[in-house]
Formats: C-alpha cells, sequence, structure tokens
C-alpha cells in the first residue's frame, strides 16, 4: 500500500490553503486598522416626566430618569439605561449566539426586573 493522496485529502488540503489565505489578508486588514472602541457621544433629552440618554451616531436611546412610580413598571425598567447597557456590554446582542443572549436576558431580568427562574 501505496502514501497515494485521495480525492478526499487533496480538497482538504486545497480548502486549508484557501482558509490559511483568509488569515493572512484579515490578520493584514486588522493590523493596518485596528479595532477602535465605540465612542459614545450622549445627548440627554427629556419627553415629559422621562429624561432619555440618547446616542446620535447609533439612534440608541434609554430612560436614564423617571419617576419613583414609573421605575416600579417593568417596561420602564427594560427601556432604562442600566438594563440596555447589561443587554448590550462588552458586546453588542448581534454579535453573541441565541443562548448567551437568553441566558444574559434571563440574567437580566432577574437582576433589574425581579423576575428570577426558580
Amino acid at each position: 500500500m501505496g502514501c497515494s493522496e485521495t480525492s478526499k485529502d487533496k480538497a482538504q488540503d486545497k480548502e486549508i490553503e484557501e482558509l490559511k489565505k483568509k488569515v493572512t489578508v484579515l490578520e493584514t486588514l486588522l493590523e493596518q486598522k485596528p479595532m477602535q472602541p465605540v465612542q459614545h457621544h450622549y445627548e440627554l433629552r427629556t419627553e415629559g416626566t422621562r429624561s432619555f440618554r440618547f446616542d446620535p451616531e447609533t439612534g440608541d436611546s434609554c430612560i436614564k430618569l423617571a419617576s419613583k412610580a414609573d421605575w416600579k413598571n417593568p417596561d420602564t425598567i427594560r427601556q432604562g439605561c442600566d438594563y440596555q447597557d447589561y443587554m448590550n456590554g462588552p458586546y453588542r446582542t448581534d454579535d453573541i449566539t441565541h443562548d448567551e443572549y437568553k441566558k444574559r436576558l434571563q440574567v437580566a431580568e432577574c437582576l433589574y426586573v425581579g423576575k428570577c427562574p426558580k
């Protein structure tokens, strides 16, 4: 029995070489332009009895100030900056898997809204 390569081995070798080329290109791009942390430039806006933190660059907003009675409403809590910052940090929710998001949501609901799993 010789050491001949099968067509499957050749296809895998070709795929590995293509992936190595892609990694090299991506590493070069990262060296040229390192990722910068997101720079937030917030504005505070007031509507009625609530004050919102607004990021004009992304369009994101959250409730920064509200009345004590308003903060007792779970929907208000979920729109609050603490809850939103927890859900989006240190990375945006579109960068994580569905299971990671569900876990993060359960923790946020327990910490901020008081709905903890039993």
